[in-house]
């Protein structure tokens, strides 16, 4: 079996660990698989000899904020559970202390415009929420130093200012490098 072969035997949503065990002759991948839904900690666990990656693993939607906080002796680097779906504003707020990757957060649903306002300080994605329905005009008039994406805003039906204006916002660009 060839190398993209194994690759869609290992992101198929329907992948369950039962196959994988049943299937040695697959070259398993565990530091992809790490993030599949079908791998839990029990898995990880009960299989010490598999070359799992925790950055995947904490990414994983069967990886919780709670089974976390209970296995601090585990290698779990926070700021990935960033990009977990059980991810929320709630558990940032409650641990300040853990370095947050905030432009990823600025997609979760609730971080909304009044968390924003209220965080200006922390690196959220402006690129993101210049097309986002988060923003309205009121908080571009209120923040027009903010590293807005003038392109974003022009396209977003939330945003009702005369282009003109627009056009002279600093401005970030894709790769977030600040313009002026």
């Amino acid at each position: 079996m060839n190398f993209i072969d194994e690759y869609k035997y290992m992101i198929k949503p329907d992948l369950t660990w039962d196959f994988i065990i049943k299937h040695p002759e697959i070259n398993w991948n565990y530091k992809l698989i790490s993030r599949h839904p079908c791998i839990t900690l029990d898995i990880v666990r009960n299989n010490p000899d598999k070359d799992w990656c925790f950055i995947n693993l904490i990414q994983n939607i069967n990886i919780t904020w709670d089974i976390i906080k209970n296995t601090p002796e585990l290698p779990w680097n926070y700021y990935y559970f960033s990009y977990n779906p059980n991810m929320s504003w709630k558990i940032a707020t409650e641990n300040k202390h853990i370095p947050w990757n905030y432009l990823h957060l600025t997609y979760l649903d609730d971080v909304t415009l009044n968390v924003i306002e209220n965080n200006l300080d922390l690196g959220w994605d402006y690129y993101y929420l210049s097309g986002s329905n988060k923003i309205n005009n009121e908080i571009i008039l209120k923040y027009p130093n903010l590293p807005w994406s003038p392109e974003r805003l022009s396209l977003n039906s939330s945003i009702s200012l005369p282009k003109e204006f627009i056009k002279t916002l600093q401005t970030v660009d894709k790769n977030y490098n600040i313009n002026t």
